[in-house]
């Protein structure tokens, strides 16, 4: 067995060649590693993965992040990614590494997250039983039972729910799935001749196109939040053929972009932005522009549309699962346009009493305002 870090000549070589064997999600592709990087960029990159008979038979993306004078195993503070490997002897090594290298460079806490779509790939289970009839009805999403990996390695549950959905029914029972005030919308979008879409990919690429995304987006947050360098990486892989930019045209002016990404028949709504002058029309921007990408992979063969977070349902959810009512309001809209809620698997492994009590104090504040809020409605 051998150790290749981050830093050593051959770990990109292996790295790919197991992401490509193991037909992994996209979450877990170099090109995404590097994009979360230049967004925020790490203290340090412990990243690591495990060779064994010359075949890499695991992998660990490892960035240590220090916010607030406290370093830990994350995404700037949030969750990252688990590791993913071939049999439970090497997840305990890997698990055994990771501890190591947050001990040596005194991390508070350790967080990942299980990528869903990692989940569907695990090998060697039964087929999995499906999910609450209830919470996805229709939906005829599946996974498998490989859900205590974080558990199993000593971290506290903190998983919260995500929303995909599942390209392979019919287009007559996506149909089905989405509200009635949402195809109200839809097919007024359909009748409406000022609404044109227009795709661009790799085989029409186009930078303007792109541009124009990046002052949406600027223009929408009214400031920059990342680097121009996170924005030209997602160009990168439209030209590379993994991302796909969707743009919402009225009356022959854009008005909205989405950006996906894309790989192994996995398609995941990444980045949109529009034009703030729109914000306050009751056009159905996003409901049309969804409906559509969802139509476009599908005829692809795509199997799964990811539209992940935010997907709660209340303000406080659970430990360490927060968010705010327009958080609230933009869930309710995708599981309106048909999304399937499914668990995400994440946990947090505590290093630190101080930074845990700090996120019990947390918890309790968020969990007291949620209560009042709800005992006054």
């Amino acid at each position: 067995m051998e150790i290749i870090y981050r830093a050593q000549e051959e770990f990109l070589e292996h790295y790919q060649s197991f992401f490509e064997e193991q037909r992994l999600p996209f979450a877990y592709h170099p090109f995404m590693l590097k994009y979360h990087q230049l967004i925020a960029k790490p203290y340090f990159d412990a990243s690591f993965l495990i060779v064994e008979n010359k075949k890499c038979v695991g992998i660990c993306y490892c960035p240590i992040y220090e916010v607030e004078g406290k370093k830990t195993i994350s995404n700037n503070g949030g969750y990252t990614l688990a590791p993913f490997a071939t049999n439970e002897r090497i997840y305990k090594e890997i698990f055994s590494r990771i501890d190591e290298i947050a001990l040596q460079h005194h991390c508070v806490a350790i967080k990942f997250y299980q990528d869903a779509f990692s989940i569907l790939s695990l090998q060697n289970h039964p087929p999995p039983p499906p999910l609450s009839e209830s919470a996805n009805r229709n939906a005829g999403i599946y996974f498998s039972n490989h859900l205590l990996l974080l558990k199993e390695n000593g971290f506290i549950d903190t998983s919260s729910v995500e929303i995909i959905y599942n390209l392979a029914l019919p287009e007559t029972l996506l149909w089905t799935n989405l509200t009635k005030k949402y195809k109200t919308y839809i097919n007024h979008a359909k009748k409406e001749d000022g609404f044109k879409i227009q795709i661009i990919d790799k085989t029409n690429p186009s930078k303007e196109m792109h541009d124009l995304y990046v002052h949406f987006h600027y223009l929408c947050s009214r400031r920059k939040t990342r680097s121009d360098e996170s924005f030209e990486i997602q160009y990168e892989m439209l030209l590379k053929g993994y991302a796909t930019l969707f743009c919402l045209f009225y009356k022959n002016q854009p008005i909205s972009f989405y950006y996906c990404f894309h790989c192994n028949h996995i398609a995941t709504a990444g980045s949109a932005s529009d034009n703030p002058s729109y914000e306050q029309s009751k056009m159905p921007i996003y409901h049309f522009l969804l409906w559509n990408i969802l139509l476009y992979f599908k005829e692809r063969d795509y199997k799964y549309l990811c539209i992940g977070q935010p997907s709660s349902y209340h303000t406080t959810q659970g430990f360490n699962d927060y968010c705010d009512i327009k958080q609230i309001n933009i869930a309710t809209y995708k599981r309106s346009m048909g999304g399937a809620t499914i668990p995400m698997q994440r946990g947090i492994k505590y290093l630190d009493q101080s930074y845990f009590m700090q996120d019990i104090k947390h918890f309790v504040e968020s969990f007291n305002v949620s209560f009042i809020t709800n005992k006054e409605k």
